[in-house]
């Protein structure tokens, strides 16, 4: 029986289970409940009214996500539909943020979207809006990220208590391939990306994950350790966030490792499974917090070196521990997987 999937972030996550990215992911996979576009925040947010007459100006798959992120509609999805996997990736929290209507509103802050609504110049004509973003208002940022994450914590304990809940990590590419094969060359010297960015929306990313890592039981995909170009051939154009194949191929990879060890084929009581304990409050580490993928190696080996921190090398391994004694910590799985080189 296939795996049945939800996904709440954005293109980074939802490509995976597209045909153009990885044809044949539906032998395998259904997709369910896709909150698209849509940061935590918002997510998890009092739904806000949305009439068609708003969004006109908008094309009708581009109405049809800003009317989906105001209504809140994946939450409902998922609730009457749990699946046995829900996807996260913050990526949308980092790039838009929110917008802050009041009164415990808060709509994601998609600006190439809203910006050509009369809704927006409605809104913000009469002082009704307020915009936040993590990379210019961090610390009020984080905070309502924070809480939303607590709420959805929360509505999945009552919802969909059986999910298993992956947090998806990468970098932003700052490569690109050209048309013909051509490169990889530097992307922010190539195409028209925001320059500078890039460190700090990896760093944002990453403590985001961090976060989310604190959750017990909430497994980690991490994609850092390898880096993927994005490409002029990629349907919605070469981005810091459109990635080439490859990305896509080794995400699925990465999935169908978790859907494996759910279904104890690959047992989260076997081989390739350690108990990564993790204090409240404590600094996650780049090996041992979840679920890591590192491309080309075999189950069980590690690497030292942070992310995006120059070349990683490998190190021999560890001695075996004593047993652990018991603790109250929360434990978060860690499964070691290979994905193509």
């Amino acid at each position: 029986m296939p795996t049945s999937i939800a996904v709440f972030g954005s293109c980074v996550t939802r490509d995976a289970f597209n045909s153009r990215f990885t044809p044949g992911w539906a032998d395998r996979y259904t997709l369910g409940a896709v909150a698209y576009r849509s940061s935590l925040v918002s997510l998890m947010a009092t739904p806000t009214p949305i009439v068609d007459e708003d969004l006109r100006e908008l094309g009708a798959t581009q109405a049809q996500w800003v009317r989906r992120d105001f209504r809140k509609d994946a939450l409902g999805e998922l609730a009457a539909a749990p699946p046995d996997l829900l996807l996260l990736d913050f990526t949308t929290d980092i790039r838009f943020g929110c917008l802050d209507l009041g009164d415990g509103r808060y709509v994601t802050a998609n600006h190439s979207l809203l910006d050509r609504t009369g809704w927006l110049g409605r809104l913000e004509a009469a002082g009704g809006v307020r915009q936040v973003r993590p990379r210019r208002d961090e610390a009020r940022y984080l905070a309502l990220w924070q809480d939303a994450l607590v709420r959805l914590v929360g509505r999945l304990a009552e919802v969909a208590p059986a999910t298993a809940v992956c947090v998806v990590g990468a970098r932003q590419a700052t490569r690109l391939w050209l048309p013909g094969g051509g490169g990889p060359v530097d992307l922010a010297a190539n195409r028209l990306v925001p320059r500078g960015d890039a460190a700090r929306f990896d760093a944002l990313w990453a403590h985001l994950d961090a976060m989310a890592l604190r959750t017990p039981g909430w497994v980690r995909i991490d994609l850092r350790g390898r880096e993927y170009p994005t490409s002029d051939a990629h349907p919605w154009s070469a981005s810091v966030t459109h990635f080439a194949p490859e990305f896509h191929a080794d995400l699925l990879a990465a999935v169908d490792a978790v859907a494996a060890g759910r279904a104890g084929s690959n047992g989260l009581t076997g081989d390739g499974i350690e108990a990564g304990l993790l204090e409240p409050g404590g600094t996650l580490r780049h090996v041992a917090d979840g679920i890591e993928v590192l491309p080309g190696l075999p189950i069980g080996r590690t690497w030292e070196g942070e992310p995006g921190a120059g070349p990683m090398r490998p190190r021999p391994p560890r001695p075996a521990a004593p047993p652990r004694q018991p603790q109250r910590s929360p434990a978060t799985r860690l499964l070691r997987v290979p994905v193509r080189a």
